[in-house]
């Protein structure tokens, strides 16, 4: 699968057989902290170890998670519009690329962000919208060639793409009556 990359992200085959080689040996890289799952204090190491602050939701009636949306607007028209306050809404990243909605859903978005009961959380197509917000190329060709055109077309600037790129977090921890809950985009390793 290595060597069916593009030329620039193949890596070499050295590097690869010496990561495996050492995973088999169970070392990793000094500075790096390792968290035994199996412990019943996992979670409280890992908050610790990511300095990610537990927000208490049990004022709100429920908690909604939102997954990957990737440009497609229409899941979200039954709630456009009909937000509520006591709801908590977590989306969870990767909100353009691939649907024909691109614009419509950062126009959908971007105003919630500032909304106390909305958490988003940062996915890995949002590295794509960060450059575009930056001036930079993005180096998916799937935003470069559709996402990107959209957002343009419908007059949406980089600088509001960066204001909403600000509020986006790696992961979002909550408590909620009794369950403790961390959101990732794509899980733990």
């Amino acid at each position: 699968r290595n060597l069916q990359r593009e030329e620039a992200r193949v890596v070499p085959e050295n590097a690869l057989r010496e990561t495996h080689a050492a995973c088999l040996r169970g070392e990793h890289p000094s500075g790096v902290t390792l968290i035994d799952a199996t412990q019943e204090d996992a979670l409280r190491e890992l908050s610790a170890l990511l300095h990610v602050p537990t927000r208490d939701l049990s004022s709100y009636a429920q908690v909604l998670h939102i997954g990957d949306l990737q440009g497609c607007h229409s899941p979200l028209e039954p709630l456009a519009g009909a937000w509520r306050d006591d709801t908590f809404y977590v989306f969870v990243g990767d909100y353009c690329d691939r649907g024909p909605e691109n614009a419509q859903v950062l126009r959908a978005l971007m105003p919630l962000a500032a909304r106390d009961n909305f958490a988003f959380l940062w996915g890995n197509h949002e590295d794509s919208l960060h450059r575009f917000a930056r001036g930079l190329v993005a180096e998916d060709d799937e935003f470069r060639e559709r996402t990107a055109p959209q957002l343009i077309d419908a007059g949406i600037t980089p600088q509001q793409v960066d204001v909403f790129c600000a509020c986006l977090v790696d992961v979002f921890q909550y408590s909620w009556h009794q369950t403790k809950v961390l959101v990732s985009h794509a899980g733990m390793s």
